[in-house]
């Protein structure tokens, strides 16, 4: 165990010596609670402080989709928290960043849906930019809204069936009428690089030090009690 934490400490001396050909480093991400705060606050962001240099990084905590846009006209250098999926012609590291948490239906209690398979034919409703129809092909044609709280006044007004989202984002107190099951299991998710020479830079510094953090502690301090949901602890790289 101490050889290995001396190699991990020599390698993230390597890594991090590598030139890396911007002057800022910009960040951009969903808006989550907790994850990606404005400010450059919240977990995911905490880290990257840790990882890189913080007087060189911006931070952006926006909508989805229009996180998607900057890093895809290249006015981000890093998205963060999203699926491979998403972002195909992204560099991606080896590390993830988070395991997500599952995906659940919210409908009126009064209804009869009860199971993914109760919703076929029905109107879905997810947040615009979400890379959900990737998970449920039968969803023809989702109604895309531009917020979560859109979503469940729909459901509220009965305009549509089912809103599809992540039971972090319901407040139960708002809306009592409501209840939900779950509907797809938990998805990996990673930090995206541009697919250039100084992205991959970056990314390889990523990927060692995530490593170094892991074995020092310094992943779970930070993420606190959401550290063993991320499943970065039962990580494997591989060899």
């Amino acid at each position: 165990m101490f050889y290995r934490h001396i190699l991990l400490v020599a390698l993230f001396l390597c890594v991090t010596a590598w030139p890396v050909n911007s002057q800022t480093i910009r960040i951009t991400a969903d808006h989550w609670q907790h994850f990606t705060e404005t400010g450059g606050r919240g977990i995911y962001f905490e880290l990257l402080k840790k990882i890189y240099s913080e007087d060189i990084l911006t931070f952006n905590a926006d909508d989805f989709s229009r996180s998607l846009n900057l890093f895809n006209t290249q006015k981000a250098d890093i998205m963060v928290g999203v699926y491979q999926s998403d972002l195909p012609n992204a560099h991606f590291p080896t590390w993830p960043i988070d395991t997500d948490s599952p995906i659940f239906s919210f409908v009126l209690k009064d209804s009869q849906f009860n199971s993914i398979e109760s919703l076929n034919n029905k109107t879905i409703a997810w947040k615009k930019g979400y890379g959900f129809a990737q998970f449920f092909p039968n969803v023809h044609k989702p109604y895309l809204v531009e917020d979560i709280d859109t979503g469940f006044k729909l459901l509220q007004a009965k305009r549509i069936d089912a809103f599809f989202d992540y039971e972090a984002n319901f407040k139960q107190a708002n809306y009592q009428n409501v209840t939900l099951f779950k509907i797809h299991d938990t998805e990996t998710l990673y930090v995206a690089f541009q697919n250039t020479e100084n992205g991959r830079k970056l990314a390889a510094i990523y990927d060692k030090k995530m490593a170094l953090f892991r074995e020092n502690g310094t992943l779970m301090r930070i993420f606190g009690q959401s550290y063993e949901r991320s499943l970065l602890s039962e990580f494997k790289e591989a060899n």
